[in-house]
């Protein structure tokens, strides 16, 4: 069996190591020790049948005519950190002479490594491990793999420490370079001809290892030269992530921010929306087959306490807990943060369209950004509709992804001859009776979809917290059936619906993603938009094309712009392409605490298709839309502050709303005057540092206005206080006045009008109204106007007690 042998394999080997000192990606691999290790081994060394791997810990014997090295919980391998690892290793048969390239089998989350041999990768001249990751099954998932075991360094690592670590590079990634380095270190496996390959739990570990291609994150998170233990040079020659994320925190919780023409897409300051349907099965499944931290020990991986966080809502966007969690995710488990200063490893990623966990986005983000510091990245892309997460199909085939792993690595692996794959291939989800479309191919996303179908709406629709019919929402969830999701197509009461005029002709093919281009006006920061494009037919149904949840700014400023996952999908002649935007999507998404309302104006629709421009209704595409660039503002809190500056003066604070005949004309103004005490200083200096909201909440804590005064360009300093003013209306909020003086001299004042203010429907109820102007320092100022004076459907009056 294998040793440094002088067979053809071994001389091919080095020379492709000599080729690669002109490549800056590899680190060179001619150090003393391994020159020593060459000229050891010059002696050729027939092949035979192997006893054991891993230092003698792991017996292998023949099955199935390749070489089998099943591990157990009494064989378990300690990894770099004295963490044991269930590890089984499949051998190419005992005639063939080694050393052999290494594929890492990665399994998905809560399951564990193979049980069978790879018999035909084994066959193909490949040594195979497949280790359970850390934490799960025998590798101290399961209570009795937690017991004292004497053969360990540490008899008790596995209580102490053996918990999931959720895919963290510096735990989950080195375990596999470890175990990679100990096989190499035996003189099975070709140290820089390593493959990965995983689904869902092990893709994005095989992205994560593509991107670190040649390096090692080390736990506090440095990056060091990859190693085996004894010193040899390691790195992954490519890799076949399918179904995989690149961004975890925005996999689970999305806030809408991705956008498939930007080239940087990172997660940003605004907390999302958790896909709660998936967060609970993820959870449980997790906790039935592995082990978790226990609640508040390990901060790196602390799945309890970041499930529990995310389940309370909102807000998030200030929590110093949930803002550390989403660092940590980024920066440890997602290969989109992987420092990318060297070039990834060669990739093939398979997405599925209707996969709503692990969605083509994850793909799409990496692909973006890689490719525009690196052109001639080798990153092949394949998109279809059926094997993948709900609504996917975990159960479908997965012959047409392994297909093009199989292609990637033999092209990588064992330098076989070939053409390089796709850089785009994608296949149009079949429903209804009609069959898959494609295959499609282009030389990147863009060229994927040359047409562009418009649709504008320029009126305003309001829709609530309240959400849609709660039996379209059921059916929307993805564990809730199959890929195709069909419901009557009669218009949802509590939904913001568009129509596009019913294709034509031979009609068209989205082939991408839909982009919705619109002013919103929320109440609360806590604010959801929850969006499905739907193929409304003629015969009175509908089925689901795409959906996707937005988090909208916190300040209401300009045209904002999100999308929806991309899809395949044609649009036959007669069908109507039908957006709804509401409040709640719940049990997919987590509805969001609190209420509000959003006001929705100057909508545009643009769906992408791979049909060339003619006529009216498929055009060029226009020119992508750059969302606002300003910081997102301090905003309102979900209930009234307490400890506020009340004034001492019955009747000096007066609240003024008017509903005009359009949502243009909606009026706000109050005024707080002969105020307690305040100093200059007691306003900050929003010229520069410190924003404005002013709150209107109704009962106790029903927050049914917020508007922002971002700090900066409108305001401006006055002789004894401050003065904000925007005739633009970009916030909804036009004046603000700050002036400063002694008990019963000062005074603040605040007013807005038109769409972006987000005024909710009169007559106000319940009462009490609280009206607020929050600083982001903390200061407030506050008024409770316990009746009204005017309380119609067309004005509220009223002065404070």
């Amino acid at each position: 069996m294998p040793s440094w042998s002088s067979s053809a394999s071994t001389r091919a080997w080095t020379s492709s190591w000599v080729a690669r000192d002109s490549d800056p990606t590899m680190i060179h691999p001619r150090s003393p020790a391994l020159l020593a290790l060459l000229l050891w081994s010059a002696t050729p060394a027939p092949a035979a049948p192997l006893a054991s791997v891993f230092g003698g810990k792991v017996a292998c014997s023949e099955q199935s005519g390749v070489q089998f090295c099943p591990g157990d919980v009494n064989t378990r391998i300690e990894s770099w950190d004295g963490v044991p690892l269930d590890v089984s290793v499949t051998l190419p048969p005992a005639s063939m002479d080694g050393p052999f390239p290494l594929i890492v089998d990665l399994h998905g989350w809560a399951l564990s490594k193979s049980g069978t041999p790879f018999v035909d990768r084994a066959n193909d001249g490949y040594v195979v491990l497949s280790y359970t990751a850390r934490g799960f099954h025998a590798s101290c998932g399961f209570v009795a793999s937690r017991d004292p075991d004497p053969t360990l360094a540490d008899p008790t690592v596995c209580a102490e420490r053996g918990w999931i670590h959720l895919a963290d590079a510096r735990f989950e990634g080195h375990d596999t370079q470890h175990l990679a380095g100990l096989l190499a270190d035996e003189g099975l496996v070709i140290p820089d001809r390593i493959g990965v390959t995983g689904i869902s739990y092990g893709g994005g570990q095989s992205m994560i290892l593509a991107a670190l291609r040649n390096r090692v994150m080390m736990a506090d998170g440095t990056l060091v030269p990859w190693k085996s233990p004894s010193g040899l040079d390691m790195a992954i020659a490519a890799a076949g992530p399918l179904v995989p994320w690149s961004d975890l925190a925005y996999s689970l919780a999305p806030n809408g921010r991705t956008l498939d023409y930007r080239t940087e897409n990172p997660y940003g300051t605004r907390g999302g929306v958790q896909k709660a349907s998936w967060g609970r099965l993820l959870y449980a499944a997790g906790l039935g087959n592995g082990f978790f931290a226990p609640p508040g020990v390990d901060p790196s991986a602390d799945i309890t306490g970041w499930d529990a966080r995310l389940r309370l809502g909102e807000p998030y966007d200030s929590d110093p807990q949930l803002i550390g969690s989403l660092t940590e995710v980024a920066n440890h488990h997602s290969a989109y943060y992987v420092d990318d200063s060297i070039e990834p490893a060669p990739l093939f990623i398979y997405n599925a369209w209707t996969d709503d966990l692990f969605p083509v986005d994850e793909a799409l983000r990496f692909w973006r950004k890689t490719k525009s510091k690196y052109p001639q990245a080798e990153i092949a892309l394949q998109f279809a509709a059926g094997f993948g997460h709900p609504r996917a199909d975990l159960g479908a085939s997965t012959a047409r992804p392994q297909a093009g792993v199989t292609a990637l690595f033999a092209r990588h692996l064992k330098s076989m001859a070939g053409e390089p794959l796709p850089a785009l291939e994608t296949f149009t989800q079949g429903c209804n009776g009609v069959a898959e479309g494609g295959p499609f191919t282009a030389d990147d996303w863009d060229a994927l979809h040359p047409g562009e179908v418009r649709y504008q709406r320029s009126g305003i629709k309001r829709f609530t917290s309240a959400g849609g019919r709660p039996q379209t929402a059921a059916a929307v969830d993805p564990l809730a059936g199959g890929p195709c999701r069909a419901v009557p197509s009669d218009d949802d009461p509590g939904a913001a619906t568009y129509r596009l005029p019913p294709a034509e002709g031979a009609g068209y093919t989205l082939l991408g993603s839909p982009t919705v281009i619109v002013e919103l006006a929320a109440t609360s920061p806590a604010a959801q938009v929850d969006a499905r494009l739907w193929d409304a037919a003629p015969t009175g149904m509908q089925t689901l094309v795409s959906h996707a949840v937005y988090r909208p700014r916190t300040d209401n400023a300009g045209r904002q712009v999100f999308q929806l996952h991309p899809n395949g999908w044609h649009f036959a002649a007669g069908h109507v392409p039908k957006l709804e935007l509401l409040g709640q999507s719940s049990p997919y998404v987590r509805a969001s605490n609190g209420s509000f309302a959003v006001s929705a104006s100057r909508l545009e629709l643009r769906l992408p298709v791979r049909e060339a421009p003619a006529g009216h209704t498929i055009q060029t595409p226009a020119p992508p839309l750059p969302p606002p660039a300003a910081r997102e503002a301090y905003g309102c809190g979900l209930a009234p502050l307490s400890g506020c500056r009340a004034a001492p003066v019955p009747g000096t604070s007066i609240l003024t709303i008017a509903i005009g005949v359009s949502g243009l004309r909606d009026r706000l103004a109050w005024r707080w005057t002969n105020g307690s005490a305040t100093a200059l200083a007691d306003f900050g200096d929003p010229t520069s540092s410190t924003d404005y909201a002013l709150c209107v909440y109704a009962g106790d804590d029903h927050l049914v206005v917020g508007a922002i005064a971002p700090a900066g360009g409108p305001w401006t300093a006055t002789a004894n206080g401050f003065r904000y003013l925007d005739r633009h209306l970009d916030t909804g909020l036009e004046r603000v006045e700050l002036t400063a003086g002694p008990a019963g001299a000062a005074s603040v004042a605040a007013s807005g009008k038109g769409t972006h203010l987000g005024i909710p429907t009169l007559p106000a109820t319940p009462m009490p109204l609280t009206v607020q102007l929050a600083a982001s320092t903390g200061t407030c100022w506050t008024a409770t106007f316990g009746t009204a004076r005017r309380n119609t459907a067309r004005r509220l009056e009223a002065r404070s007690p």
